[in-house]
């Protein structure tokens, strides 16, 4: 228990620091990894010990179990995994319990105890954050867990089936994008709107485009050519955007500045990472509306971000990589999959230097009207929409990108 405490002391410290130093959303984003390193430091640590923590004097215990699932589940820990069965979980959310069910006899599928199948129905039978973080936790975790009771649950599931796009969607969504002037008191109006092209199939690249801070397209220096660059947001593990290290969600995202350095380079790269947020829940998904044109607020693509939001994701960013280890045969070369941000180009591949990342950062900076120079990096404010195209089995060109907006 010592290391846990001490090092949850020390985040206490290091986050008042970075409160008093950087912007909120900032802030907030290097206090959540700051907890998640030091919750896996400590687990590995103490992975046959786990049954001696109190999760309930844990700084967010949910950060805490997303810690403990990527020992479990990517990483292998068998002795963190053999140490749940003695873990009290009863002062967790119900959400949180099931999470420990499925770990406790993961690969296989969990087999839900009686009690806890009847707090999951009562907590269905009501309308709390809580129940619709349980609904789509329930949602994005049908092939993880053994149980008949499925088909008595009642709960609405969200449609999030592909759908090929049509070009006045896409017009639309481009052409027409909201001020989200509504929102949160402007707090997104006259921001940057990044654009991400993608196939059904994350394997494939997708392509990025930009309109500044005044709504007009980003164009590159020959006045006709609209800025891009390819990106990808494929999970390494190929699941779906609703569970956790999946595909990085269809939708609305926010981008909220960077982190405060470029740390971590070999998984990160050279360039700070931008810091993507979930449009907070509101009834009807009204605020996501607000950054939608009318006639998307009907369609299902966005509510990928939706579901991935209720059941817990976070820790989304945009960022480059010091690993490359992808070759021509792969469909994403020479990008690489992450678990579940947006990745970009980066470092010395086949005689080729890329540095993408660079590239968004200062483009997002003069999108914005400031100088792009490393101070204002923490300034970068905008909006950001993924959004999959059609199924062909290629990456998406440039070409593809100007043919739906007729350029």
């Amino acid at each position: 228990m010592k290391p846990v405490s001490f090092a949850l002391s020390l985040l206490f410290v290091t986050h008042s620091l970075f409160a008093s130093n950087f912007n909120q959303d900032q802030s907030e984003a290097v206090f959540e990894e700051s907890l998640y390193d030091s919750y896996t430091q400590n687990i590995k640590a103490n992975s046959k010990s786990l049954y001696r923590i109190s999760l309930s004097e844990l700084q967010k215990p949910q950060l805490f179990i997303d810690a403990l699932w990527d020992q479990i589940t990517t990483q292998g820990l068998v002795e963190a995994q053999n140490s749940l069965s003695e873990l009290s979980t009863q002062e967790l959310a119900f959400a949180d319990q099931l999470r420990i069910e499925i770990l406790r006899s993961w690969p296989q599928k969990a087999t839900l105890p009686l009690t806890l199948t009847e707090k999951i129905e009562l907590q269905l039978s009501q309308s709390t954050p809580e129940s619709r973080r349980l609904r789509a936790l329930l949602q994005s975790s049908k092939d993880l867990v053994a149980s008949t009771h499925y088909r008595h649950w009642t709960f609405k599931e969200t449609n999030l089936a592909f759908r090929t796009k049509t070009k006045e969607e896409i017009q639309d969504l481009f052409y027409r994008t909201p001020s989200a002037e509504a929102y949160n008191d402007g707090e997104y109006k006259e921001t940057v709107r990044l654009f991400m092209f993608c196939r059904a199939k994350r394997i494939y690249p997708c392509m990025m485009v930009m309109k500044n801070k005044h709504g007009q397209p980003v164009l590159k220096e020959d006045g006709e050519t609209l800025w891009h660059q390819p990106s990808l947001g494929m999970s390494k593990f190929r699941i779906h955007s609703s569970q956790r290290n999946g595909n990085t969600p269809s939708g609305v995202l926010t981008m909220d500045s960077v982190m405060p350095f470029a740390d971590k380079q070999v998984s990160f790269g050279k360039y700070r990472r931008v810091i993507l947020n979930f449009v907070p829940h509101s009834e009807n998904e009204e605020f996501h509306k607000m950054f939608l044109p009318e006639s998307a607020h009907s369609a299902s693509w966005w509510k990928e971000a939706v579901v991935a939001r209720d059941a817990g994701r976070g820790l989304l960013r945009i960022h480059g990589t010091g690993r490359i280890k992808t070759t021509p045969r792969d469909p994403h070369h020479p990008l690489r999959p992450t678990l579940g941000c947006v990745m970009q180009r980066e470092g010395h591949v086949s005689g080729v230097t890329y540095k993408d990342q660079r590239h968004l950062l200062d483009q997002s900076m003069m999108s914005l009207d400031l100088e792009p120079i490393y101070d204002n990096e923490t300034r970068i404010k905008g909006v950001m929409y993924l959004i999959e195209l059609d199924a062909q089995r290629r990456a998406v060109s440039y070409n593809d990108v100007a043919g739906y907006l007729d350029l």
